[in-house]
């Protein structure tokens, strides 16, 4: 949550700064291949297309859940989980396709692990996920 929060932040801020520069006089055709470089320069670093879902170190993994809450047994206090993922989305079917398109997330529940990369393992039961955090001791 802390991730989406500042990722939108710095998109404000950066929607801001963009709106102070003085208008460039030119063709209709040379706005459009600014604002392709100022995308480019956004995600530079990596180029899966939502960088804010990846893992802030090698150490661990972030997490998109997707789908119904379990609130009798939810996924912040399942001890292997948390071991080895440091950052976790819950976002409902609905939002997550929406927000996320290119994940191609079409089952609930859906658990979506992430490493500084990209996507690292992608299951719908949480008994799997755990199994594949367990097998991976260290990375």
């Amino acid at each position: 949550m802390k991730k989406l929060f500042f990722s939108i932040i710095i998109g404000i801020i950066l929607l801001a700064a963009c709106q102070q520069e003085k208008p460039k006089t030119a063709s209709p055709n040379k706005p459009v291949i600014v604002k392709q470089k100022a995308i480019q320069k956004l995600n530079s670093n990596t180029s899966f297309p939502y960088p804010n879902l990846l893992a802030t170190n090698g150490d661990s993994y972030s997490l998109l859940a997707v789908g119904e809450i379990n609130e009798k047994s939810p996924i912040e206090k399942n001890k292997i989980v948390i071991k080895r993922v440091k950052d976790i989305l819950s976002l409902p079917l609905d939002q997550a396709k929406k927000i996320y398109p290119n994940l191609n997330i079409e089952h609930n529940p859906e658990y979506v692990l992430f490493d500084q990369n990209g996507i690292v393992y992608q299951t719908t039961t949480l008994k799997t996920l755990t199994q594949f955090l367990e097998n991976k001791k260290s990375k």
